[in-house]
């Protein structure tokens, strides 16, 4: 008698467990570009996503980021969010990377931008040495509070109360200002560096730089012009400046020379104003 087979169905399946990961959970930038990435692990032999996106770039235009998002290889699809430059507080955010999947469930994880920006009121500035003071602020950009803000003049510390100096930090607006009385062009040229010292780890700490130029500028003296009808009057300009053109004003009438007609260098100019028709009693400025 035959034996009887018993044929049971069986099947075999193999199990991929998908896993991401964040490279780059929280990362703190001081203005530089910032790339973010995430890696999904399917498995080799297992299925990718169907498409990768990147959330959460509010307020930021489409020029100002790049996505990458990646390919498949060996079980391992990685994407990439890159900002060129992070220079405005609106980078500061929480983005999401969504690897998603016909019929099922999304996949996603974050990471966390934190902006810390130092900015001067203006990279380039230009002082008299007449003048009584120069005033330089430095505010600081981001939802932090820095604890304090320190100063530097051609890399060299300033210290408050010191060398005519006088350092202001205000926690509320986040502001640092330094006033310098009685400038002198002799010594007081050159970078003005403020940095803003962070109360939380990591340090990162912003800075910004202006470049102070002190001149010292001569004018000839005004003249009562009695039956002439014209005079010259000079104007000169000691410094590291080349100014663009210049005027010069009785009060009511201004007349403006344009530097294309006159040459300079950058460490002293004399500038010959133009002949002009000049008012009795004018003066010059």
């Amino acid at each position: 008698m035959a034996t009887k087979k018993n044929y049971l169905p069986s099947s075999e399946s193999k199990i991929y467990v998908v896993r991401i990961a964040s490279k780059s959970p929280k990362t703190y930038t001081t203005g530089s570009a910032v790339t973010l990435s995430c890696v999904l692990n399917f498995g080799d032999g297992g299925t990718g996503p169907t498409s990768v996106t990147w959330l959460g770039m509010s307020g930021i235009t489409t020029d100002e980021y790049k996505i990458d998002a990646g390919s498949d290889d060996k079980g391992v699809r990685k994407t990439t969010l890159t900002f060129a430059k992070v220079d405005k507080k609106a980078y500061a955010a929480t983005y999401t990377c969504r690897f998603a999947y016909k019929d099922i469930h999304d996949h996603d994880d974050t990471a966390e931008v934190v902006v810390r920006l130092a900015m001067v009121n203006k990279p380039i500035q230009y002082f008299k040495d007449t003048d009584a003071s120069f005033v330089i602020t430095c505010t600081f950009t981001g939802n932090e509070k820095p604890n304090d803000a320190e100063w530097t003049h051609k890399g060299v510390k300033v210290t408050h109360n010191q060398g005519n100096y006088a350092l202001k930090y205000e926690g509320e607006t986040k502001k640092s200002t330094l006033t310098k009385t009685k400038p002198t062009m002799s010594t007081d040229d050159g970078d003005y560096e403020c940095k803003f010292k962070m109360a939380t780890e990591p340090a990162h700490e912003p800075t910004s730089k202006s470049a102070v130029t002190v001149v010292h500028i001569t004018v000839s003296e005004a003249w009562t012009l009695v039956g002439k009808a014209s005079d010259e009057i000079t104007c000169k300009v000691t410094g590291g400046i080349s100014p663009t053109d210049f005027t010069f004003s009785d009060g009511t009438t201004t007349w403006k020379k344009s530097s294309n007609t006159n040459k300079g260098t950058v460490s002293g100019i004399t500038w010959s104003g133009e002949k002009k028709r000049i008012p009795r009693n004018a003066e010059t400025s």
